[in-house]
Parts: structure tokens; C-alpha cells; sequence
């Protein structure tokens, strides 16, 4: 009988893969031998662990399975999160966290008019896919396989004050 990878591994996989790809953040091994379980990215780039612990989505739930991800400096302190207020400031946190990751980019704010300040944050990836062992059934070689503006859509927080945050996929153009 197959056994499947947990959710809590694919999202350590998720992770590595995404956040990870920065040669400036390390990623942990997924600790099972605490709970709830944890997971903790380390950078030495002060503002960077800050902007990282301000739009990264500390805590998953797999129904009864908890995993929380820790931001912290090689010395095990952790980034406390920038307060964000606004699109502009948002934006700029973004780039920031994600400065010197090969997937990201560009952010930009959703449009705004004379009435309203836009709201919305579009942080725009690469044009790649993901892909990782996971015991995927539905996949020939039991691959993990999504784009990568929808895998970091997974990691990263949706929304912080009012303001969202939707993950996109640079144009071919």
C-alpha cells in the first residue's frame, strides 16, 4: 500500500522551495519532535528577517497538526514584523523580504483612484514551476508539481490590515 507524504512535509518542501531559494535565508529541517511543529528561516539581514516575519504566514493548521514557522538570526533571536499601514508600505516590504530570491520579480499596487488608495499588492513571480518529490498519486513520478506564483500564494499571508495580498505570475511579454 502507498504510503503519502504528510501535508506538513510538503509544506517544509513549499518553503525550501520558495523562500529558501534566497542564498541569504537558510531554511531548517521541518522539527517534528516539539509540537506544535516548527520550522525556522534564519537570515542575518536584519531588515530582511523583519520584512520576511511581516508577510510570511507563521502558522498552518492540518487539522489536528500545527506548524510554526520561525524568522530569526543565526543566533536564534527572532525578526519582529514591520507594522504596515498602507499599499505603499506594504510594497516595499515585500521587496524587501524577497529582495535577492531568483522567483521574485516586481510588486506593484493595484490601481488607485481620486476616492479610494488601492488596497490590493501584487508581488509577481517568475514564470516557473515548482516541483518536488512528494508521493503524489496523481502524478507518473509522484511529483509535486504547481506554479510558482501559486506556491508562494500558500506561504506567504493573504492579507495584513486590510490590505491583500495576491500572488501573480509575470506576463510572457
Amino acid at each position: 500500500m502507498a504510503q503519502l507524504s504528510p501535508p506538513w512535509y510538503t509544506l517544509w518542501n513549499e518553503i525550501k522551495s520558495t523562500i529558501g531559494k534566497d542564498s541569504s535565508v537558510k531554511v531548517s529541517d521541518l522539527d517534528v519532535r516539539q509540537y506544535p511543529y516548527q520550522i525556522n528561516i534564519t537570515t542575518d539581514h536584519h531588515k530582511k528577517g523583519r520584512a520576511l516575519a511581516t508577510i510570511i504566514k507563521l502558522v498552518h493548521e492540518f487539522e489536528n497538526v500545527q506548524v510554526r514557522i520561525h524568522i530569526q538570526n543565526s543566533n536564534g533571536n527572532p525578526h519582529e514584523p514591520f507594522p504596515v499601514t498602507n499599499s505603499n508600505e506594504l510594497a516595499s516590504v515585500i521587496r524587501t523580504a524577497l529582495h535577492g530570491n531568483p522567483l521574485f520579480k516586481n510588486v506593484y499596487r493595484g490601481p488607485t483612484s481620486v476616492l479610494f488608495a488601492s488596497r490590493n499588492v501584487f508581488p509577481v513571480f517568475k514564470k516557473t514551476v515548482i516541483q518536488f518529490y512528494n508521493d503524489d498519486l496523481s502524478d507518473y513520478y509522484r511529483n509535486y508539481n504547481h506554479i510558482a506564483s501559486r506556491v508562494f500564494a500558500i506561504v506567504l499571508k493573504t492579507e495584513i490590515n486590510g490590505l491583500t495580498i495576491y500572488c501573480s505570475t509575470e506576463d510572457s511579454g
